[in-house]
């Protein structure tokens, strides 16, 4: 089934992703997909490779804090 995997924190949208979802492997994929996105900002934020490595999961992870998770069949 088509499902959107919405991300949420403090009313604001953080991130949304539309995927196929038949089973346990692809929805954890599609959660892959949603850290996958977080960590590509990241990358797109940092201002040097060291600057990206040392916030890393860090930052994926105070993203997530407090973040609801969202899924809606399509």
């Amino acid at each position: 089934m088509k499902a959107t995997l919405t991300l949420t924190k403090k009313g604001e949208t953080i991130c949304r992703h539309v995927c196929e979802v038949a089973d346990a492997e692809s929805f954890a994929a599609a959660c892959a997909d949603i850290w996958k996105e977080l960590e590509r900002r990241e990358l797109d934020r940092a201002t040097s490779v060291g600057e990206f490595m040392d916030r890393l999961n860090e930052a994926a992870l105070d993203q997530l804090d407090g973040a609801l998770l969202s899924f809606r069949r399509e």
